[in-house]
């Protein structure tokens, strides 16, 4: 069993590359795009968002396991 993701979702914005996120780690804002490594261990898969979530996929390295951060919107995302 993995532990939980050690991130906290601060918000997110979209522009020519795609949808970004921005995450909370540790007392540090991180800005995330899909292909980012976080903390040497979490690969982010893929960002996805739909009219009411955001999830972030990560590849758990070294397990290889899959891990989902999933957010709902705020209205005004």
């Amino acid at each position: 069993v993995l532990a939980p993701l050690p991130f906290k979702y601060i918000g997110r914005w979209k522009d020519e590359n795609g949808v970004q996120v921005l995450l909370e780690a540790g007392g540090e804002v991180i800005t995330v795009k899909t292909g980012d490594v976080l903390l040497g261990r979490y690969h982010v898969q893929n960002i996805q968002e739909n009219t009411f979530n955001i999830v972030v996929e990560f590849l758990t390295m070294p397990e290889n396991q899959k891990q989902l951060l999933q957010v709902g919107k705020a209205k005004d995302e």
